[in-house]
């Protein structure tokens, strides 16, 4: 009997890991992009999955309920049980001290939340690591943790949708809106989801929430959520969502007031999130990779006065209502995929297969004082191998072309 490992990027690759560390080296592994899956490990006959050949998946991320693995075991009711890395990691450490748990999840914002809470924590002189969704797989963090360390895990909607096995000491929402409306089928699934965070702390606690829609949170639930409102205004690209959720689980913690300012106070250079990379004499470029869904392009696009939009990916079934595209933005180019049927009134649009022509847009279109931004309001997946690369090639060829002195 064999291990599926589903997906092969960073968490399916932990998974790997972690069989062989534990010695289990009968597993194969399906991934539809991936050309690094050795010959020997590679599944890709549906044939083959079966309960005599594989007895559980292991899924990662991102994975659609409607691929066709998963709709294979659903289809013919197979006893094969689908579980993440987070099942792996609760599961594999009931004989061992877990450090205390902290759960984040929401639409925006995730990333940010995990790593100031962590700088604050450690800051008190507790040890703690960021893990999950954030870019470290879970896996990775559990031979180096203990009962008197914590563990800030960010928690997308694909990780909530899959897991079984997740005890949080601490659970926050940081806010919700429309976002991975095709993977989740609808908008109520999506809320759904995120809100589900709740389900898995004690019996006593509540999540922890920074801002959710008026109504989201059913009426007779209400006593599960604890809404915090103390933050003022946006302090160094840190929001008020952000900040509440950083307030409400610090008092959790007893962390006193100051270790909280002199996070917040901190300027916060996330990298491909409203990254401002490069100036010249003409331009000013920000890397907003991290921004996948249209509330991200939305609030990055407040801060700009006017220039050029570069967008890309899986836009997640989200309508045009949500893309809001500022007035300054005078021309939007998008890159690899079919334009949207979008009403864009006066922009110029544009579709390019490669960084590589851009630069005879920009020079075309753009003036003094502009800002050549990428937000793409899409996953990276098919072009990209995740936000950092797609980042990065955006950095490249604006660093080649514009930014040869920096």
């Amino acid at each position: 009997m064999k291990v599926l490992i589903l997906g092969y990027g960073a968490t399916g690759k932990s998974i790997e890991d972690y069989l062989l560390s534990k010695n289990i080296s009968s597993y194969a592994i399906w991934d539809d992009y991936s050309n690094d899956v050795s010959p020997n490990r590679t599944e890709n006959n549906l044939d083959n999955i079966n309960t005599e050949t594989y007895n559980i998946v292991y899924i990662s991320p991102g994975i659609a309920p409607d691929h066709p693995v998963i709709s294979h075991i659903y289809k013919y009711k197979l006893d094969i049980p689908i579980e993440t890395d987070l099942d792996l990691f609760f599961t594999s450490s009931n004989d061992t001290p877990l450090p205390k748990i902290i759960g984040i999840t929401g639409t925006n914002g995730k990333s940010t939340c995990v790593e100031v809470l962590k700088e604050i924590i450690l800051s008190t002189g507790v040890k703690a690591e960021a893990c999950g969704n954030v870019g470290r797989p879970i896996l990775e963090c559990s031979p180096k943790i203990s009962d008197n360390e914590y563990l800030i895990v960010e928690l997308s909607s694909f990780q909530l949708h899959y897991v079984n096995s997740l005890r949080l000491d601490i659970a926050a929402i940081l806010n919700i809106s429309e976002d991975h409306i095709d993977w989740h089928g609808n908008r109520k699934n999506y809320q759904e989801t995120k809100l589900s965070i709740s389900q898995y702390l004690a019996k006593d606690s509540r999540t922890i929430v920074g801002t959710v829609p008026p109504g989201l949170i059913p009426e007779e639930h209400e006593n599960k959520y604890l809404v915090i409102d103390n933050a003022k205004e946006e302090m160094n690209n840190i929001s008020e969502d952000i900040q509440n959720v950083i307030f409400g689980i610090c008092e959790e913690l007893n962390i006193d007031r100051k270790y909280i300012n002199n996070a917040l106070n901190k300027v916060w250079i996330n990298k491909h999130r409203f990254e401002l990379f490069g100036k010249n004499d003409k331009l000013t470029f920000i890397n907003d990779s991290k921004a996948t869904n249209f509330s991200s392009v939305t609030k990055g696009l407040t801060k700009v006065d006017r220039g050029l939009l570069i967008m890309h990916g899986d836009f997640k079934g989200v309508d045009e209502s949500f893309l809001e595209i500022h007035k300054g933005i005078h021309t939007v180019v998008f890159y690899g995929d079919p334009i949207p049927d979008y009403n864009f009134g006066d922009k110029k649009i544009y579709s390019i297969n490669s960084f590589k022509e851009l630069p005879s847009i920009i020079d075309s279109e753009c003036v003094e004082g502009d800002t050549v931004i990428l937000s793409p309001g899409g996953s990276s997946f098919e072009h990209f191998k995740d936000y950092q690369d797609r980042g990065l090639g955006f950095m490249k060829i604006i660093n080649e072309n514009y930014l040869m002195e920096v």
